[in-house]
């Protein structure tokens, strides 16, 4: 399936109450995140990015993405986040880094990839998700029933420095 295709699953992916239990149906590997250059439009540098895709074990289909990337040094980093449409859209979307308090965030759009929300990172958040096992995604379905996606975090750290170099 090319990556078209896979993003054209991800925008028509409706979710329903079975995702409750998606945990044991989500594939995230050990060192999942990968790294992704491209030149710059306008600069004529090269522009990179480090990225997890959460897809389901059964249909290869993505139910997530997160995206990183520094625009510069002397901004924090920003993380791009993509879940499916049919979300309830006033609950936003939450992350939890391992046993820390969750964090709220608002979804700034919908489009056909998805639903995208962005994400300054605090030297804080950073250093949690530098330190931590497991990013939980949380939002809740049109039924308003809460769905948790894991987000493996083994590599993050060593993937993110590459990223900086």
């Amino acid at each position: 399936m090319s990556n078209i295709s896979k993003r054209l699953s991800l925008s028509t992916l409706t979710v329903f109450p079975f995702f409750i239990l998606i945990g044991p149906l989500l594939e995230s590997v050990a060192s999942s995140w990968n790294i992704n250059c491209s030149p710059s439009n306008t600069s004529g540098s090269t522009e990179c990015t480090m990225q997890q895709e959460i897809i389901m074990k059964n249909s290869q289909l993505p139910v997530l993405q997160l995206t990183l990337a520094r625009l510069n040094k002397e901004e924090p980093p920003h993380a791009l986040l993509i879940v499916p449409l049919g979300i309830y859209l006033p609950g936003g979307v939450a992350i939890q880094i391992d046993n820390n308090p969750e964090k709220n965030f608002p979804v700034e759009r919908c489009d056909p990839d998805g639903c995208h929300l962005f994400m300054s990172l605090t030297d804080s958040t950073l250093n949690q998700l530098f330190l931590g096992k497991l990013l939980t995604v949380s939002f809740f379905d049109s039924d308003r029933v809460k769905i948790k996606i894991p987000v493996n975090l083994q590599g993050f750290k060593d993937t993110y420095k590459t990223l900086l170099e």
